[in-house]
């Protein structure tokens, strides 16, 4: 027995009714168990299946089935990816995709930059009120980007509401 298996077989118990292995030594605020290899903090179900499988390829996530973060059972891990690991999260109701009216920028407004708090702003609020009204004057998309130094695709967002909406 390696001195790894012997380090997560001391802080860890087998739990009777899940099957699995619960880490019971130091953990990540996450919740998943925490081990020092090294002079690195490392995490427990990684090292669990590097032990029982041999060694994680480059990039790859260690999964678990049992959604147990604090789970070190071989048995209990499956390896994916970035993209799994985020289907799985969702399939089983771990996470909630917010979309329309449950987003963020919905529910918490205040927390979006807008206008010229935005990092990326190419223009004011007052430059906004006066593209619009020369364009309602007659200009077009293409003078006004060129006037305003903006791209086409830019101005068309900003005559038509779909960018500072907040400017009437």
């Amino acid at each position: 027995m390696t001195s790894l298996q012997n380090k997560i077989e001391s802080h860890s118990y087998h739990e009777p009714n899940s099957g699995c292995i619960l880490w019971t030594g130091p953990w990540f605020r996450s919740g998943y168990g925490q081990i020092k290899i090294n002079s690195k903090n490392c995490r427990a179900h990684r090292i669990a299946w590097t032990v029982a499988n041999g060694p994680i390829p480059h990039g790859a996530h260690v999964l678990h089935k049992c959604d147990t973060p604090a789970c070190v059972n071989p048995d209990h891990l499956f390896i994916g990816n970035a993209f799994l690991n985020m289907q799985d999260c969702i399939a089983k109701g771990r996470r909630r995709v917010a979309a329309g009216d449950a987003h963020g920028s919905r529910t918490k407004p205040e927390r979006r930059p807008r206008g010229t708090q935005h990092f990326a702003a190419a223009l004011t609020e007052d430059g906004v009120r006066l593209a619009r009204t020369l364009y309602a004057a007659g200009d077009t998309i293409t003078v006004l980007a060129e006037r305003f130094g903006v791209r086409h695709s830019t101005m068309w967002a900003v005559l038509r509401g779909k960018t500072w909406k907040h400017v009437r």
